[in-house]
């Protein structure tokens, strides 16, 4: 996944976050466009779990990224 520059949603990898339209944009075709989507708190470490630190993790299906507090949050969208 793609982290977004406002610290508060993300997109599918390759492609690019367009803040000011709210939307994912593809590099290639920029008409091409998905909705970007918001970030989901973390929580504890457990082995099967993708690791953002070693105090915090997200499930396996999402990608860490940082929010504006500093803090972690989750990327519901895999790597």
């Amino acid at each position: 996944a793609v982290c977004c520059e406002d610290h508060i949603h993300c997109c599918p990898q390759d492609t690019v976050c367009n803040v000011a339209a709210g939307s994912c944009d593809d590099p290639a075709d920029l008409s091409v466009s998905v909705p970007w989507v918001a970030k989901v708190p973390t929580f504890a470490v457990a082995p099967s779990n993708q690791k953002c630190d070693e105090t915090y993790a997200c499930p396996d299906s999402s990608t860490c990224c940082r929010l504006s507090s500093g803090k972690w949050g989750c990327c519901p969208l895999p790597q």
